[in-house]
């Protein structure tokens, strides 16, 4: 399932991912955002599926992701890699090493990742 996230968005599900279920006021809490702001973006997620809402009396709910961080870790991933990339892994890894400051102790630990599987 692919579900676009904006970067708005995120910011709540990130805070929904870490310590769901929660309802919208402790949402807001803990984003220092404005709540009308924040029930549209909630609507926006609900109407995606990207979250559910339970209600917990007439007006207020709590609010559950139902996309997995890691599916849409992987998603985003895969976009990006596509997008930025034409799909390729090699190219978007070369270009990381050579822009970032990648250590030969992160090169080494690569290496070692690979070589077990992972």
């Amino acid at each position: 399932m692919s579900i676009q996230i904006s970067d708005s968005e995120l910011s709540i599900m990130k805070v929904l991912w870490k310590e769901a279920p929660l309802p919208s006021s402790e949402i807001a809490k803990r984003m220092d955002g404005n709540v009308s702001t924040l029930k549209t973006m909630l609507k926006r997620l609900l109407a995606k599926g990207a979250i559910g809402a339970t209600p917990v009396d007439r007006r207020s709910y709590l609010y559950t992701p139902l996309v997995k961080q890691a599916d849409y870790t992987a998603q985003s991933r895969r976009h990006f890699v596509d997008k930025v990339f034409d799909g390729s892994s090699q190219a978007m890894l070369m270009n990381f090493v050579m822009e970032e400051e990648v250590t030969l102790d992160d090169l080494q630990s690569l290496i070692n990742l690979l070589k077990e599987g992972k």
